[in-house]
C-alpha cells in the first residue's frame, strides 16, 4: 500500500532586514538681504523628504532632502521664516543578498538645534531616523493530507493564510489654490503642513483603488501695511489606482499613506498679487495584502503500521483580523505662569505617536502628539511654546490578545482652543485613529512525509489497555503513545475532547 501525500504551495512574508539608524544635518543659513536680521529664534522645523530609495542585492541606496525652517523675530517683533534645503544620501547594508525584496524607508527628525551666530548667519544641527525595512515573498510547499499506511495526521493550525504581497508606491499631487478674496495675499508663508486621510479602499482584480483627500494647512504672513497673520486651509483629493498583482475582492489587505515630500510656492495672480499656492504632494502608499485559507494544516503525523520520517519548516503567518477608524478626543487645559498671553497666532499639533499594550482581551492603545503654540504676550513680543497631549483608547478583543499585533496611524483631525484667561489655554484636539488588528501564529508545518515499508510496527499492547492520564493531557500524545488512533480512543471511552480536563482513567484500544 502506497503513502498517498497531498501538498499545496503556500506564501508567507518573511521579515529578511530590519534597522534604524541616524543621518546627522550639519550646516549653516546666511541670510539673503531681503531678509531682516534676526533678532530671536522662535523655532526651528527640520522635515525631511524622501526622493528616492532603491533597494539592490545587499543594500538600500536613499537620496532625500532636509527642510531646515527657521522661525524667527525682527528687530520690529514681526515673525517670519527662512528655510533652505540640505540634500543628503545614505546606503544602508543588509549584509545578505535577498531575492523579490520590498523596502519600505521611513524618515522622522531625532532631534534639531540652531543658533544664531549674528544677526544674519544661523548653524543648524540636526539628526534624521532613517528606519529601513525589508520584506521579502518565500513560496514554500507544505503537506495539506495524507492518506493510506494507517497514517494518522494531527491537524490544528488553522491561523495560516496566503500572502499576496506587500507594495509601496508613490505617486504626486498637485494644484494651484486660490486664497479666498476675504483673505489678504501672501507675503511669506510661516508653516505648512499636509495631511493624508483614506476615506475608502476599493479592490479589484490586480488592482487597488484609494480615495480619500490630503489636508492642506499653512500659516502666512499678510502683504498688507498693517501687517498681520492668516490660516489657510483646504483639501486635495486622492484617487488612485495601485497596480497590486494577486490581490483580488476576497483579499484582506492593510493600506496605509504618509506624505514623503510637500512643497508650497506662493504666485502672483493676474493683478500682481500672491493669491495663488501652488502645492505639490508626494505621498507614498503603503500595502500588504494577503488571502484565507480554506482548511486545516497538519502539524505532525504519525503511522499505526509503518516508520515514518517527517520533514518540517518553521512558518510565521500574520493574519489580518479587523480593523478600525474611530475618533479620539482630547480636551486639556494648559497653564503659563511666565508669559502673560495677549493674542493666539496659530496653534498646531505635530505627528501623533503610537503604541499598544494587551491585557486578557483588552487592547489598550496609548498614543501623544506634540502642540506648537505661537503667540504674543501684552507686551507685544511673539512667543513659541510646546505642550504634549497624550491620550489611551481601550478595546475589547473578542477571543483575546494572545499574539495581537496592532498597527496604528494616528493624525490630527482638528485642533481648536480657548484662551481662558491671560495664563491659560483650553485645548481640543480631535485625532484620528485608524489600525489594523493582526494575529501572529507561528507554527511547525510538514513539509513532506516518507513511510518505510520495511519497517513494519510491533503490536506492544494488548487488545485493550488501562491508561491513567494526566490533567490536560493531549489525546493525540496518547494515541500516539500506544500506536492507535485518536478517533478509537474518543469512541471506547465516549469522549470529544482533543484534551482531557482533569487525572482520569482511560481505556486505550489496540487496532
Amino acid at each position: 500500500m502506497e503513502l498517498n501525500v497531498k501538498k499545496e504551495m503556500l506564501h508567507i512574508s518573511e521579515l529578511m532586514f530590519e534597522n534604524t539608524s541616524e543621518q546627522s544635518v550639519d550646516g549653516d543659513i546666511t541670510l539673503p538681504d531681503y531678509c531682516p536680521d534676526i533678532k530671536r529664534i522662535l523655532k526651528c522645523m527640520v522635515t525631511p523628504c524622501l526622493i528616492s530609495e532603491q533597494c539592490v542585492g545587499d543594500r538600500v541606496t536613499i537620496d532625500a532632502n532636509a527642510l531646515v525652517q527657521v522661525i524667527y523675530v525682527d528687530d520690529n517683533n514681526n515673525i517670519f521664516c527662512y528655510d533652505k534645503v540640505f540634500p543628503f544620501s545614505k546606503t544602508v547594508e543588509s549584509g545578505k543578498q535577498i531575492d523579490n525584496p520590498v523596502a519600505e524607508v521611513r524618515l522622522k527628525t531625532a532631534y534639531a538645534n540652531t543658533r544664531a551666530v549674528s544677526q544674519r548667519r544661523i548653524d543648524i544641527h540636526a539628526s534624521i531616523a532613517v528606519s529601513v525595512t525589508i520584506t521579502s515573498r518565500k513560496e514554500i510547499e507544505f503537506v495539506s493530507d495524507a492518506s493510506e499506511c494507517g497514517i494518522q495526521l494531527l491537524k490544528n493550525i488553522e491561523n495560516a493564510s496566503d500572502f499576496i504581497g506587500n507594495t509601496v508606491k508613490t505617486f504626486t499631487l498637485s494644484e494651484v489654490m486660490e486664497i479666498s478674496k476675504n483673505k489678504p495675499p501672501v507675503r511669506q508663508i510661516i508653516r505648512q503642513k499636509a495631511t493624508p486621510f483614506i476615506e475608502q479602499i476599493k479592490v479589484i482584480n490586480n488592482k487597488l483603488l484609494i480615495k480619500g483627500d490630503v489636508k492642506i494647512s499653512l500659516l502666512y504672513c499678510a502683504d498688507k501695511s498693517e501687517g498681520g497673520y492668516e490660516f489657510f486651509e483646504n483639501s486635495l483629493p486622492v484617487s488612485q489606482i495601485i497596480e497590486f498583482d494577486g490581490i483580488d475582492e476576497k483579499a484582506n489587505q492593510q493600506t496605509r499613506l504618509y506624505v514623503s515630500s510637500f512643497a508650497v510656492i506662493p504666485k502672483a495672480n493676474t493683478s500682481g498679487e500672491k493669491t495663488l499656492l501652488d502645492v505639490t504632494v508626494k505621498i507614498t502608499s503603503i500595502t500588504k495584502a494577503e488571502k484565507d485559507v480554506d482548511h486545516v494544516y497538519p502539524s505532525d503525523c504519525y503511522s499505526t503500521e509503518y516508520q515514518v520520517d517527517c520533514e518540517r519548516r518553521q512558518a510565521t503567518f500574520e493574519k489580518i483580523c479587523d480593523s478600525f477608524d474611530e475618533a479620539v478626543m482630547i480636551k486639556q487645559t494648559e497653564e503659563f505662569t511666565n508669559t502673560n498671553i495677549s493674542e493666539i497666532i496659530n496653534i498646531w499639533c505635530d505627528d501623533v505617536v503610537t503604541t499598544y499594550t494587551c491585557t486578557g482581551d483588552e487592547l489598550k492603545i496609548i498614543g501623544s502628539t506634540t502642540v506648537s503654540i505661537l503667540g504674543k504676550d501684552d507686551a507685544s513680543q511673539p512667543f513659541y511654546a510646546e505642550r504634549t497631549l497624550s491620550f489611551e483608547k481601550t478595546k475589547n478583543i473578542s477571543g483575546g490578545c494572545k499574539d495581537l499585533i496592532c498597527t496604528t496611524d494616528g493624525v490630527v483631525n482638528a485642533v481648536g482652543f480657548i484662551l481662558a484667561d491671560s495664563n491659560r489655554i483650553d485645548l481640543r484636539v480631535e485625532i484620528r485613529l485608524n489600525g489594523t488588528l493582526s494575529k501572529r501564529n507561528t507554527a511547525e508545518l510538514l513539509t513532506d512525509i516518507t513511510c518505510d515499508e520495511t519497517k513494519i510496527k510491533e503490536k506492544k499492547y494488548s487488545a485493550l489497555t488501562i491508561y491513567f492520564c494526566d490533567e490536560n493531557e493531549s489525546v493525540w500524545n496518547i494515541a500516539r503513545k500506544y500506536n492507535t488512533t485518536v478517533e478509537a480512543i474518543k469512541i471506547e471511552n465516549d469522549i470529544s475532547e482533543s484534551t482531557i480536563k482533569e487525572n482520569s482513567m482511560l481505556l486505550i484500544p489496540c487496532i
